[in-house]
């Protein structure tokens, strides 16, 4: 129990290697105990929650381009663009891959995500440059 208290404590927490270890020193028990001994034991593992960012409907979408690389028929890298918008409130989205990502599209795809939607946000936020 000693040297499994110290193993433990040094971050082992595989009772498979645990058990060949003791094996070796002259531990003659099995697996089954090792690891009912081990388990109340374990540090378990600490998994920070996600807080959602919750907004009313309509009030706001979040929008962002992709990039996506692929290769044509003739083996050359080609890339596309993505347009996406997201609704805040729904997490409804909306993606249209096109050709190009200037300003002038970029307007056009905004129109074109709010009549997918039937609508228009309040707010869009957009990650900055």
């Amino acid at each position: 129990m000693d040297y499994i208290d110290r193993r433990l404590s040094e971050g082992l927490e595989n009772c498979v290697v645990l058990l060949r270890e003791l094996e070796s020193l002259g531990y003659q028990g099995g697996y089954s105990l090792v690891k009912k001994y081990v388990s109340p034991r374990r540090r378990g593992y600490y998994v920070p929650a996600t807080v959602r960012f919750e907004t009313e409907p309509g009030g706001q979408a979040q929008v962002d381009w992709g990039s996506f690389a692929y290769l044509d028929e003739q083996g050359h890298k080609r890339r596309r663009w993505a347009f996406v918008m997201v609704l805040s409130w729904s997490r409804a989205i909306y993606v249209e891959f096109v050709r190009r990502a200037d300003t002038a599209s970029f307007i056009e795809y905004h129109v074109d995500a709010f009549e997918y939607f039937g609508g228009v946000p309040r707010r869009c936020l957009y990650d900055p440059p």
